[in-house]
């Protein structure tokens, strides 16, 4: 029996690549601090994050016929209450 997920906070919008890098800034700030708020309007969901997760980066690129490439960096942090664990992931 699997459970359901339920999507707390969901937000996609375009931005300058110099507001996203800052909006990063912040993020890991708060990420370090232990507690992520996402606000948007008046909707507002906090997180607190555990000492240790799971960290996951993905680059894709998917081929449209007749048009450019569409390239796609995700990263997701992920924690499962209660668990801990490491990783050797690191910038380059």
């Amino acid at each position: 029996m699997s459970g359901q997920t339920r999507v707390l906070f969901d937000s996609e919008e375009r931005m300058e690549r110099s507001e996203v890098a800052r909006m990063f800034r912040e993020l890991a700030d708060r990420v370090e601090a232990g507690e992520v708020e996402l606000r948007r309007g008046e909707q507002s969901v906090t997180a607190t994050i555990p000492p240790s997760v799971v960290l996951e980066v993905k680059l894709e690129e998917k081929e449209r016929p007749g048009r450019p490439a569409k390239h796609t960096l995700e990263l997701e942090i992920e924690w499962v209450e209660g668990d801990e664990g490491r990783g050797g992931l690191s910038l380059g």
